[in-house]
């Protein structure tokens, strides 16, 4: 799974995004009330009802920074419901390792989110392109293996591969989550301590290249999946792509 997620990421990240526009501002922290107690809404797509698993994170072509690149998250969860309340738990998730260049030289690091955030999110059709421009294939790659998808609790679409938009429909909660972030190079320190996302500012975010999404999967972008393997693309200033797989 994680060399076809691989795989996925090098074939996707390219070719799925065209049109697709993202959200630049900070997070805002809704009133707390639980998803349960929310408004009924439309189902979202089968194949990305479940729940996932994150495997890798990739910057989307160059990222927002030229020269810079991120690796590593894995283990963050994410819950999608039939009527699209989703949980992104990021207890126990791996750091996103990032190398950048600041002012002419190389920064390293990482960070981590920690908590839970909770939204309400919809999916629908891939908008169609402006005219004139060149269509795409579709970029899914055959398995690697042929062998039936791991057991979990995420329902393959029957019609196979899908994608389509990932829009927030109702409130988001980044009220419990937590972000850490530590640099490596040229010298080692913690630039953010488990912090509020909205804290991410000044001139800790400027050493590090503005690095860390503040709004991590629960943002509008667009998906593709199988049931064995889930995308998620987010365009706006961090041109994020994540690469999930069925929780198990």
């Amino acid at each position: 799974m994680r060399r076809y997620g691989a795989l996925l990421v090098a074939a996707c990240l390219g070719s799925v995004l065209a049109g697709c526009a993202g959200d630049e501002t900070e997070p805002s922290v809704s009133p707390s009330r639980s998803v349960a107690s929310l408004p009924a809404r439309e189902p979202v797509a089968t194949c990305v009802r479940g729940d996932w698993r994150t495997t890798t994170v990739a910057w989307h072509g160059n990222g927002p920074v030229s020269g810079g690149s991120i690796s590593g998250g894995r283990d963050v969860r994410l819950s999608v419901a039939d009527d699209g309340a989703v949980v992104a738990d990021f207890t126990g998730m791996q750091p996103v390792v990032f190398s950048v260049p600041v002012a002419g030289a190389p920064v390293n690091g990482q960070f981590r989110y920690t908590g839970r955030a909770t939204g309400i999110m919809t999916t629908g059709p891939t908008p169609t392109p402006p005219a004139g421009t060149p269509p795409t294939p579709t970029p899914l790659p055959a398995p690697a293996s042929t062998g039936p998808a791991p057991a979990s609790s995420v329902a393959a679409d029957p019609s196979g591969p899908v994608s389509g938009a990932w829009l927030v429909d109702g409130p988001v909660d980044w009220s419990g989550v937590r972000l850490t972030v530590d640099l490596t190079a040229p010298a080692e320190t913690r630039l953010f301590d488990a912090v509020p996302l909205s804290e991410y500012t000044g001139s800790g975010a400027t050493r590090t290249a503005d690095v860390v999404d503040v709004k991590p999967l629960l943002d509008d972008g667009r998906y593709l999946c199988d049931g064995r393997t889930l995308i998620m693309f987010f365009e706006g200033a961090k041109n994020v792509g994540w690469v999930l797989e069925p929780a198990g």
